[in-house]
C-alpha cells in the first residue's frame, strides 16, 4: 500500500521510471538494514553488535547473490523488512502488549504490501514459520518455568496475530486458498512441461552446511550457461584466501552464540531451523526433509531451497554474528592494556568488518553485483530499456474490435522469452503488458495448448489446419518476436515449440494466416478464418481417445467455424445426437464397438484400419476401398543383441511382427525394418506398438540409403496398442549437423529398447504396422452414404479377421442454430442472449475451463454470492481441449448471464478488507491520540 502510494506520487509529480526504480532500490537496500537495526533494539544489543548485525544483514554473499543482484525475481523487500517486522512480533510477545499492538503491527504488514498480489506464497509462508518457531520455543520456555501467564498470553497474542492479519488479507487469502489444489498442481505440471521436476530443482537447490554456514553454497554461483558466467566474480571467490574468509563468518557466530541471554536466546531454535530447512536433501537427516516435500505440495512452493529458506539463514547469521562482534569488541576493549595496543577494540572490530563486508563483499563496492553481459548475448543484461515499437504495438491493439487472443511466438513451454533488446531481456513476454487483449505465450497445460504447441513444433499438423486450431482457441492476430534472442533459444530449444524464425515462418505459410504489417521488429499475422468466441454448437465431434488425437481427423475437414469436440468418452446429450451433426471417431479392435448416428443423417464412414478390406456393422457386411502401402509387407525384419549369448526371438504372424525379449541378457539390442529405399518425404511414419507402461526409453533411428540418420527418442510410458508418429521435420538427433539425411530414399528403420522396470523374464513388443502418413485422400479413405438409421449401431471385424485402427462415423444434417449476441461485461461477467432457439443447444464459450464459470440468471443480485446457478455442474463440460460449453435445455428468445464465481468471494473477501483496515485504522488513531495526550500531560 505504501510502495503504491510512493509510486504513484512520483509518477504524477513527474520523476522518471529509471529514477524511481534506482530510489526504490535504494530504499529496499537502506532499509534493510535499518530493519535490522531494529531487531538488534529488541534484543538489547550493544551499539557495536548492532551496528555489525545491520551492515552484515545488507552486504553479505547471500545477498550479493540472490537478492541484490535482481536474478530472482521480486524478493527484496521481503528480505529488506524480515528483520523488522519479526523483531516487533518478538517485542510484542515478550512485553505482553496488548489488542491495540496487534492492530497496529498488522496495519503496518499490511501498508508495507508484504502479502497479498506483492508476494510470493512461499515467502509469506517463510515469515509465518519463523513465527511459529518463536513461539514454540517462547512457550515451552515459559512453561518449564511455570510461567503460565506469559504462556497464555503469547498464545492469545499470536492468536489474535493470525485473526487480524487474516482478516487484512480476506482480499487475496480467501480466493488463493479455495484454489491451492489447481495451484499445486498447475505449479508441478509447469515444472515437469517446461523445466525439470520439483524435486530435482529441489534437490539443485539444496545447500551444504559447509556453504550454508558461510551464507554460501548456491549450486549457479561458480557455473556458466550459453549467456556466459552466472557471477563473473565467482572465480575469485575459489581462492584460498577468499574461503579462509568466509570462515570468519561462522566462527564470529560462535562467539555471538556464547553471549546469547534471555529474549535472544530465541535465535538459537530459528538458527538451527533455518539451516536444517536450507540444507535440503543433504546430509544429516536430509531424507526427512525429501520425503516432506515430496508428499507435501504446499512445500514444493519452497522448491529453490537456498531462495526460501536463506531469508531465516541469513537473518540468524546476520544477528549473531553481531553479537560475536560485539563481544570481541568487549573482551579486546577490556584487555587492551594486557596485550598493549591502543584501541585495541577499534582496531580488531574494523579489521573483521573489513574482511568480511570489504573483501568479501567486494562486488558491491565495483558494481559488478548488477549483473553485465560476459559475452555478446545481450539478454543476460538485468538492465531493460523497452523498445518504442512495442508503444506502437499497444496503440494497434487498442485500435482494433472484437474479443480475440493474440498468440505470441516463438512459443516457449512456460512462457519465457530471450529478446534481443539493447540491454536484452528474458522473462515473461513483454507483450502481456502491452495489449488489453488476452495473450497466448505459454502451456496452461490444458490439451488444447499442449496441441497447439506440439502441432506447430515437434509434432506438426498439416498447413491446411493451422487456422483451424488457431480459430478453436479465437485466435485472430499471431505476432513473431524478430527481435529474439535466437542464440539462446536454440541452446534451450527443448523448452520452446519453435527453434527458429524459419519454422515459424514456414508453419504460418498457410491458408487463412496472412502477413498483417510489421511494427520495428514485431511480425504480425492474422487468422482470416477467426471464430466468435461465445456461440451456439452446429456441430458435435466424439473422440473415443484423448483430445490429442483430433489432430488425426483435421485433414478431412470436418471441423466447421461452430464445431466443439467432446474427448475420452464424454457422454453426449441423446437429444443434442439428434438436432447436429456428429463425428465419432471410434478405436476399432477385435471385440468391435458401438456408435450412434442421428435421424435423418447422411452418413459416411472414414477409416485407418490397416490391411482391412471389410468391415460388419449390425450384421451387414461393408466393403472397404483399398489403401496405402504398409512398409512391413514388403519389408525384412531382424533383431539384434551385442550380447551373442541373448535368447530374444522374431515370429511373424500376417502384418504382426511379435519381439520377445528375454530380459535375462544384458546388453544393446534392436530390431530393424528394411524399408527398400522407400521415400519418406510426406514427412510422418506412424508406427503401431504395443506398450507394457514400464517407462522403458525407446530411441528410433532412420537410416537413408547413404548411412546418413535422424533419431527420436520416446519413453515407453503406455499400455496397449499405440500410434507413434515420427515426424521427418522435428527429431532429437542426426548423424551431422546441419542433417543432410535425404528422405526420398530411406533404407533402414531400427529402434532400440532399453528395458527397465519390468517384472519377469521376458517382454513382447509387437507391432502391427509401420505407415507413411502420406495424402488425405489415402489415410483416411471414406465409404460414403452408408445407409443407417438413427440410433445405436455396432461395427466389427468379419470372423477370423483381425485388425487394429480407427474409423470416424460422419453423420451431416442441416443443424438449425439460434443466434447468439453477447456483451462482455467485465472480464469475469458476460450478458448472453438467445434468438429463436427452436430446441436444446450447447453453449460454447471460448474461456479456460473452470467449473467455477456458471450460468445465471439474467439479473444478478447486488451481493452475487448469493447467486443461484440455473444450469447444473452436469451439464457443463471440458470442450476443444480447453473451452467450456453448457448444455442449454431452452428454447425461444432468452437471456441469462455467465459469471466467474470466485469473482463474488473476491469482492466479499475485498470488502471485509476494508472494513477491518478501517477498524485497524480507527484504533491506531484512537492509540496515537491517546499517546500524544498522554505526552502533552507529562510535559505539562
Amino acid at each position: 500500500m505504501l510502495f503504491g502510494l510512493f509510486s504513484i506520487i512520483t509518477q504524477k509529480i513527474g520523476v522518471s521510471l529509471l529514477n524511481y526504480e534506482m530510489f526504490l532500490f535504494y530504499i529496499w537496500f537502506a532499509g534493510s538494514g535499518v530493519s535490522a537495526y531494529i531487531f538488534t533494539r529488541v534484543l538489547n544489543f550493544g551499539m557495536v553488535a548492532r551496528i555489525s548485525s545491520s551492515l552484515i544483514y545488507m552486504i553479505n554473499p547471500f545477498a550479493l547473490v540472490l537478492i541484490w543482484s535482481i536474478s530472482q525475481g521480486q524478493v527484496q523487500i521481503e528480505y529488506a523488512l524480515l528483520p523488522a517486522i519479526i523483531g516487533l512480533f518478538i517485542y510484542g510477545i515478550t512485553n505482553k502488549k496488548s489488542f491495540r499492538y496487534i492492530a497496529c503491527l498488522q496495519l503496518l504488514w499490511f501498508s508495507l504490501g508484504l502479502f497479498g498480489t506483492q508476494a510470493n506464497v512461499q515467502l509469506t509462508l517463510v515469515y509465518w514459520i519463523i513465527i511459529f518457531i518463536i513461539f514454540i520455543f517462547y512457550s515451552l520456555h515459559k512453561i518449564s518455568k511455570h510461567d503460565l501467564s506469559s504462556f497464555f498470553h503469547g498464545t492469545k497474542f499470536l492468536a489474535f496475530s493470525i485473526i487480524i492479519f487474516g482478516m487484512l488479507n480476506f482480499y487475496w487469502l480467501i480466493p488463493t486458498i479455495l484454489h491451492l489444489p489447481q495451484y499445486f498442481q498447475h505449479y508441478t505440471g509447469m515444472a515437469e512441461t517446461a523445466f525439470i521436476p520439483n524435486i530435482d530443482v529441489y534437490r539443485q537447490n539444496s545447500v551444504f552446511i559447509s556453504g550454508a554456514i558461510r551464507l554460501m553454497g548456491y549450486w549457479a554461483f561458480d557455473g556458466a550457461w550459453e549467456g556466459g558466467e552466472y557471477y563473473s566474480f565467482a572465480s575469485i571467490y575459489a581462492s584460498n584466501i577468499m574461503i579462509m574468509i568466509s570462515f570468519i563468518i561462522p566462527t564470529i557466530v560462535i562467539f555471538g552464540i556464547r553471549k546469547l541471554k534471555s529474549v535472544s536466546l530465541l535465535l538459537i531454535p530459528l538458527y538451527i531451523s533455518g539451516l536444517f530447512l536450507i540444507k535440503g536433501v543433504n546430509p544429516p537427516f536430509g531424507w526427512i526433509n525429501e520425503y516432506v516435500f515430496i508428499n507435501f505440495p504446499l512445500v514444493q512452493t519452497s522448491r529453490n531451497a537456498i531462495l526460501t529458506w536463506g531469508l531465516l539463514t541469513t537473518l540468524c547469521t546476520s544477528l549473531l554474528f553481531g553479537l560475536g562482534v560485539g563481544s570481541i569488541n568487549q573482551w579486546l576493549s577490556k584487555h587492551s592494556k594486557t596485550i598493549k595496543l591502543p584501541h585495541a577494540n577499534i582496531f580488531g572490530v574494523s579489521l573483521i568488518l573489513f574482511l568480511v563486508i570489504g573483501v568479501l563483499g567486494f562486488p558491491f563496492f565495483t558494481g559488478d553485483v548488477i549483473h553485465s553481459p560476459t559475452n555478446d548475448i545481450t539478454s543476460t543484461d538485468v538492465r531493460i530499456d523497452v523498445p518504442e515499437y512495442y508503444d506502437d504495438f499497444k496503440n494497434f491493439i487498442d485500435s482494433e474490435q472484437g474479443d480475440f487472443r493474440i498468440l505470441a511466438l516463438p512459443l516457449h513451454k512456460a512462457g519465457n522469452v530471450f529478446l534481443n533488446w539493447t540491454h536484452g531481456y528474458i522473462g515473461p513476454d513483454p507483450i502481456f503488458w502491452f495489449s488489453d487483449k488476452p495473450i497466448v505465450y505459454w502451456n496452461n497445460l490444458s490439451p488444447m495448448f499442449k496441441l497447439l504447441g506440439e502441432s506447430f513444433g515437434d509434432k506438426p499438423i498439416n498447413k491446411q489446419n493451422v487456422a483451424d486450431i488457431l480459430s478453436m482457441l479465437n485466435i485472430k492476430y499471431i505476432v513473431v518476436h524478430e527481435d529474439t534472442e535466437w542464440r539462446l533459444v536454440d541452446a534451450y530449444k527443448s523448452q520452446f515449440y519453435f527453434s527458429n524464425l524459419e519454422i515459424i515462418n514456414d508453419v504460418l505459410d498457410a491458408p487463412n494466416i496472412e502477413f498483417h504489417h510489421r511494427i520495428g521488429k514485431l511480425a504480425i499475422y492474422e487468422n482470416t478464418k477467426n471464430t466468435s468466441k461465445i456461440f451456439a454448437a452446429n456441430s458435435l465431434v466424439s473422440l473415443e481417445s484423448e483430445f490429442d488425437s483430433v489432430k488425426d481427423i483435421l485433414q478431412l475437414n470436418i471441423l466447421k467455424p461452430n464445431s466443439i469436440i467432446f474427448s475420452e468418452n464424454q457422454e453426449i446429450n441423446e437429444l443434442m445426437i439428434q438436432n447436429n451433426s456428429l463425428f465419432q471417431v471410434k478405436e476399432l479392435s477385435i471385440n468391435g464397438t458401438f456408435f450412434f448416428t442421428p435421424n435423418e443423417a447422411i452418413n459416411d464412414i472414414h477409416y485407418s484400419l490397416p490391411d482391412v478390406n471389410t468391415i460388419i456393422i449390425d450384421g451387414n457386411l461393408v466393403k472397404l476401398s483399398e489403401q496405402g502401402d504398409n512398409l512391413l509387407q514388403s519389408s525384412n525384419v531382424f533383431i539384434w543383441s551385442s550380447n551373442n549369448t541373448s535368447k530374444d526371438s522374431l515370429t511373424r504372424a500376417g502384418t504382426f511382427y511379435n519381439w520377445t525379449i528375454d530380459l535375462s541378457s544384458v546388453g544393446g539390442r534392436n530390431i530393424n525394418f528394411e524399408l527398400e529405399s522407400q521415400n519418406v518425404s510426406p514427412r510422418i511414419i506412424d508406427i503401431m506398438i504395443d506398450g507394457d507402461d514400464s517407462k522403458s526409453p525407446i530411441t528410433f533411428l532412420l537410416y537413408d540409403s547413404f548411412g546418413q540418420y535422424i533419431a527420436w527418442n520416446r519413453i515407453m510410458d503406455w499400455n496397449g496398442t499405440e500410434k507413434i508418429s515420427l515426424s521427418l521435420l522435428s527429431y532429437d538427433y542426426s548423424s551431422n549437423i546441419p542433417s543432410t539425411f535425404q528422405n526420398k530414399s530411406v533404407d533402414l528403420l531400427s529402434m532400440y529398447y532399453y528395458p527397465k522396470n519390468i517384472i519377469g523374464n521376458i517382454t513382447n513388443i509387437i507391432n502391427p504396422s509401420i505407415l507413411i502418413n502420406i495424402s488425405s485422400s489415402n489415410s483416411w479413405p471414406v465409404v460414403k452414404n452408408v445407409s443407417l438409421d438413427g440410433g445405436r449401431h455396432f461395427i466389427q471385424f468379419p470372423e477370423h479377421q483381425s485388425g487394429f485402427g480407427e474409423i470416424l462415423i460422419a453423420s451431416t444434417k442441416e443443424p438449425i442454430v439460434p443466434y447468439i449476441n453477447y456483451s462482455k461485461l467485465s472480464p469475469n461477467e458476460y450478458h448472453i442472449t438467445v434468438n429463436n432457439a427452436s430446441s436444446p443447444f450447447y453453449l460454447y464459450f471460448s474461456e479456460t475451463f473452470d467449473q467455477d464459470w456458471k450460468v445465471y440468471d439474467e439479473t444478478l443480485p447486488f451481493l452475487r454470492i448469493f447467486s443461484k446457478s440455473i444450469v447444473s455442474d452436469e451439464n457443463h463440460f471440458l470442450v476443444n481441449g480447453f473451452a467450456n460449453a453448457w448444455f442449454i435445455n431452452e428454447t425461444g428468445t432468452f437471456s441469462f448471464t455467465l459469471y466467474h464465481f470466485p469473482q463474488a468471494i473476491y469482492e466479499v473477501s475485498l470488502t471485509l478488507t476494508i472494513i477491518t483496515v478501517l477498524l485497524m485504522g480507527i484504533i491506531v488513531f484512537i492509540t496515537l491520540k491517546k499517546y500524544f495526550q498522554t505526552l502533552l500531560i507529562f510535559k505539562k
